[in-house]
């Protein structure tokens, strides 16, 4: 499996610093955080002993630990439909130091299904934290890109465009799953995104004594759910 880019296009640094603020002397759980390109793109703001990453890609483990030697880099060899077939069906969580101030994950729960998404956020939850900030993908104007990045790339793809489900799971070009919370378990996909309809989502989650806030950082194209500690 490749290292996800790093590149000014995969910069999320100011989403970051617009949803915590100064993190200099904090710890931070960077989940899903490939080779360490938040740390990277902080310039320092986030020092290398504070930060934390956990992801299903070993090579971006292996890339992280090499660059920035002073952090810490966990591999998590959890099964994903888009990034690990290999890895393990069961949803076990890696076991690290729970004092993290600010934990982070971006594009993590844009590929997984609903279930792995709220349990993640239940293990969060465990932590000794001040905030938590968690980005999806809604029925907004990510429809229209997504469908229009897999026309121009493959030639075709499924028309997505239809707001009008809790949750739809986009599956390569030709597939879509909706309203369910658990998926199968498949090797056959290449690439998977899931949309959620915030209203389904934070009742969701209210239905698991989770209170989360919505917020909408940088272009507003993609929210983000929020826990603080109460």
């Amino acid at each position: 499996m490749t290292v996800h880019p790093r590149n000014n296009s995969t910069n999320r640094y100011s989403l970051f610093n617009e949803i915590f603020g100064d993190t200099t002397n904090s710890t931070v759980l960077d989940f899903g955080g490939s080779s360490g390109n938040l740390l990277y793109f902080s310039n320092n703001k986030i020092k290398q002993e504070n930060y934390t990453c956990i992801d299903i890609v070993k090579e971006a483990i292996e890339s992280g630990n090499e660059e920035f030697s002073q952090a810490t880099f966990i591999h998590n060899n959890r099964y994903n439909w888009m990034y690990n077939h290999v890895g393990n069906d069961n949803l076990i969580f890696p076991d690290i130091n729970k004092k993290q101030d600010y934990i982070w994950a971006y594009s993590v729960f844009s590929h997984t299904d609903l279930n792995e998404f709220i349990e993640t956020v239940k293990w969060l939850m465990t932590f000794d934290y001040k905030k938590i900030a968690v980005s999806f993908l809604t029925f907004n104007e990510m429809l229209e890109w997504a469908y229009n990045k897999r026309l121009n790339e493959y030639g075709k793809c499924i028309d997505i465009r239809n707001s009008n489900f809790q949750t739809m799971y986009f599956f390569d070009n030709d597939k879509i799953i909706t309203d369910d919370i658990t998926l199968t378990t498949s090797k056959n996909y290449k690439y998977l995104l899931t949309f959620y309809n915030i209203e389904y989502l934070t009742e969701f989650f209210q239905q698991h004594n989770i209170h989360i806030n919505i917020t909408y950082p940088g272009d507003g194209y993609v929210p983000f759910l929020i826990v603080e500690r109460t």
